[in-house]
């Protein structure tokens, strides 16, 4: 028994097969994730072109549905529109680039800087502790904890600076380049002496 399908011909495809390169045709109609193949029928000479509203007859065959293509109408039927993709709630590549970027605002850079800051502060606490500019506890189980507590104030303060000034940046409040984020960091260097 024939199934019967109506709908807009969402996309038509082509398909060389065998040694002769012989074409073959398909198509989808939209909505419907099933290919409807035409096999070696051209879909100009059955009147199907992508946009248009048809109606057929297919049975499932070994490689999916075959179209009876004598049965091909063009349908009067009205097609439900469909809501445009911007209107589903962001779809689009440009939707895509727009969650993307806030997603890279919100959340990546700020974890970016985070872990810039842990390095940088790694670094300077090491030097520091390396010519002595640092104390550290006598007893040997306590020095890894003040040394992770060094880092962790540093690198705290670092990414406390570079917040402010991205937020100043952000909020017009002043103009702040990156050689000024940088000497921020490097400030930071510098009011950091106690370690007690």
């Amino acid at each position: 028994m024939a199934n019967k399908t109506q709908g807009v011909v969402k996309r038509i495809y082509t398909k060389e097969v065998g040694a002769k390169k012989t074409k073959t045709f398909s198509f989808q109609i939209d909505g419907d994730p099933a290919y409807y193949r035409l096999n070696f029928t051209s879909p100009a000479d059955v009147g199907i072109r992508e946009g248009a509203n048809i109606e057929f007859s297919w049975n499932q065959g070994q490689y999916g549905p075959d179209v009876d293509v004598k049965s091909i109408v063009q349908s009067s039927a009205p097609v439900a529109a469909k809501p445009a993709y911007a209107a589903k709630g962001g779809n689009t590549k440009d939707d895509y680039w727009a969650k993307k970027e806030a997603y890279d605002k919100e959340v990546t850079a700020p974890i970016i800087h985070f872990q810039s800051a842990y390095n940088v502060a790694a670094t300077i606490v090491t030097q520091a502790l390396a010519k002595d500019i640092l104390p550290l506890p006598a007893k040997a189980g306590d020095k890894f904890d003040a040394y992770l507590e060094m880092v962790h104030t540093v690198q705290q303060d670092l990414y406390d600076r570079i917040t402010r000034k991205k937020q100043a940046l952000e909020n017009g409040d002043e103009e702040v380049s990156s050689a000024q984020v940088l000497t921020s960091v490097a400030e930071a260097t510098e009011d950091n002496t106690d370690w007690s």
